[in-house]
C-alpha cells in the first residue's frame, strides 16, 4: 500500500514537471520566435480582415509576396506584403498596379482603383541593400511605401505563417 502512494505521489510530480517544461518551452517559444497577432486595419483586405488572427515567425527571411507585421513608428504593429526586395526596381500605375523589375507583376490579392497619387514618392524607385518596398491588398486604404518609400529590413518583427479567421 506505501508503494502504491508513492508511485502515484511521482507520477503526480512527473505530471507537474512535465507541465512545467512545456509552459516553459512555450514562453520561451513565443518570447522568442513565434508570435500572435490580430488585424487591425483594412489595408491588407481582401486577404486579411480587422480581427483575423496572425500566427508569425518572429524576423525570418524575406520573399518578395511574404506578409510581414513591421512596426509602425508609433509604437504598434502594421501588416503588409513585401513587393520589393534589395536590387529592385519598383513601380507603380495610378490605379495601384505594381511592377518590378520592368514585369507587371500579377497580385491576384490585391485590389485597385484610381488614387490620388499626389503625396506618392517619384517612380521607379530603386530598393538599396538593407531595405524593403511594402504595399498594402487595398491599395487604395493603405499607408505603405508608396507614400514613406523604402524602409529598413530593421523594421520587420516578423513573417506571417499563418492567419485564423474567428468571424464569418
Amino acid at each position: 500500500r506505501r508503494l502504491q502512494k508513492h508511485r502515484k505521489r511521482r507520477g503526480i510530480l512527473t505530471l507537474v514537471l512535465s507541465l512545467a517544461v512545456v509552459f516553459a518551452a512555450g514562453v520561451i517559444l513565443f518570447q522568442h520566435y513565434i508570435g500572435l497577432c490580430v488585424v487591425a486595419g483594412e489595408s491588407m483586405e481582401p486577404s486579411l480582415r480587422p480581427g483575423d488572427v496572425m500566427l508569425f515567425v518572429r524576423r525570418g527571411n524575406l520573399s518578395h509576396g511574404d506578409i510581414v507585421l513591421m512596426e509602425d513608428g508609433e509604437g504598434g504593429l502594421m501588416v503588409k506584403r513585401v513587393a520589393g526586395l534589395p536590387g529592385d526596381m519598383v513601380m507603380m500605375t495610378p490605379e495601384g498596379q505594381l511592377s518590378r523589375n520592368g514585369l507587371v507583376v500579377a497580385e491576384e490579392h490585391a485590389s485597385y482603383g484610381l488614387q490620388d497619387t499626389s503625396s506618392w514618392i517619384a517612380f521607379p524607385c530603386q530598393i538599396q541593400e538593407g531595405e524593403l518596398f511594402y504595399l498594402g491588398d487595398n491599395r487604395a486604404r493603405s499607408l505603405d511605401s508608396r507614400i514613406v518609400g523604402p524602409v529598413s529590413n530593421s523594421e520587420v518583427v516578423g513573417v506571417v505563417l499563418c492567419f485564423f479567421r474567428l468571424s464569418p
